[in-house]
């Protein structure tokens, strides 16, 4: 059933007690499962919880860090309870959201500026102002 949250994602975050060992082993499985069943370009982040009771931790950040490493996901250490890094995390996760989809949009319209140009298109005078704007980073 999970799987179904997954689909159309563009974000998620996978967050461990870093006071409970095993719910840090289960973020390996909630991976293969996101890789199972997200998209693949979905940008993940991994969120050690609870970094306001270092004397209870049982999973120390260099492991959260290089798990981060392994599969190639941003990571961070935050504390709901304290607000340490909780907006950070969804600034960062959202900016990188961000960022793929005006990467997708610049390709979309490069592939459109091609298609302009090869089929020597009326449409193409009208387009090229716009796409120097939106290159220049004026948006459209």
């Amino acid at each position: 059933m999970t799987h179904v949250y997954f689909r159309g994602a563009m974000g998620i975050m996978l967050v461990y007690d870093i006071t409970n060992e095993k719910s840090f082993d289960n973020i390996k499985n909630w991976i293969r499962n996101i890789e199972e069943h997200a998209s693949a370009d979905v940008e993940k982040m991994i969120l050690g919880n609870k970094c306001d009771v270092n004397d209870r931790r049982q999973v120390s950040k260099e492991r959260g860090e290089e798990l981060a490493i392994e599969y190639g996901i941003k990571f961070m250490e935050t504390s709901a309870k304290a607000s340490i890094n909780v907006e950070d995390a969804f600034f960062t996760l959202a900016r990188d959201i961000k960022a793929k989809m005006e990467r997708r949009l610049v390709s979309l319209l490069f592939s459109l500026f091609l298609i302009c140009v090869l089929s020597k298109c009326l449409f193409f005078s009208l387009c090229l102002p716009h796409l120097s704007e939106f290159a220049a980073g004026k948006g459209l």
